[in-house]
């Protein structure tokens, strides 16, 4: 199973039309789920994204934030999953320390309390605004945008199971925080320890309390 196809397991063709995601009103099988993964990594992949590319991922928990984690990684990108609980000024220093090529946002705590929230961290990171995309539910819905698109080209990259596929922040025991660099490897794993314990029950559901950008929202 190659790592860009993380959801393609021995019996896909089996689990294509099974629910895959359910998050609020919205839910995705497993097909829909990977078509709109390969879909939007072509896009990004268009406006740049190249592999070793930092793509920060600052949203709420949401079926497009899984869309945009795996498109990122399919096409090379490192994945810098960001606290949606931040203002934009600590993110700023996040995105400092990690030299974020592209910002991937959505939907955060910090937009309730002011509009320009996004705007003033894409000044301040100083990155280019072409460089940035909106995947918060009011503006787009990734599974229906891609629904019908054809999948006609495939920049999935060259990668060694070793290469970072993500990264993390943790204080650990100082407010200072620290970057964590978890591998391609790792994830792989991840998915195929979720899915041998999935495989054979086609009831069994998983509830997902921690938020996806922690650590513990991976396993």
């Amino acid at each position: 199973m190659a790592f860009g196809n993380t959801f393609l397991f021995e019996n896909w063709d089996e689990r294509e039309s099974h629910i895959a995601l359910v998050c609020g009103d919205r839910s995705c099988t497993y097909g829909e789920l990977h078509h709109a993964i390969i879909a939007y990594s072509e896009e990004l992949y268009d406006l740049g994204v190249r592999k070793g590319d930092h793509v920060a991922i600052w949203a709420f928990d949401s079926i497009n934030w899984v869309v945009a984690y795996f498109a990122t990684i399919r096409i090379g990108g490192i994945a810098t999953l960001v606290n949606f609980n931040l203002l934009p000024q600590n993110v700023t220093v996040l995105l400092d320390i990690t030299n974020i090529n592209f910002l991937i946002y959505g939907d955060v705590f910090a937009k309730r309390d002011n509009v320009h929230a996004v705007d003033e961290l894409i000044s301040a990171a100083h990155i280019d605004p072409a460089r940035t995309f909106d995947i918060s539910l009011a503006s787009v819905d990734l599974i229906e945008k891609y629904r019908d698109v054809a999948l006609s080209t495939d920049h999935t990259a060259d990668y060694d199971d070793g290469e970072t596929a993500f990264i993390v922040f943790s204080s650990g025991t100082t407010d200072i925080p620290k970057a964590v660099e978890l591998s391609r490897k790792s994830v792989l794993q991840n998915a195929v320890a979720s899915y041998i314990r999935l495989r054979h029950d086609d009831e069994l559901r998983t509830l997902l309390i921690p938020p996806l950008f922690h650590v513990y929202g991976h396993d």
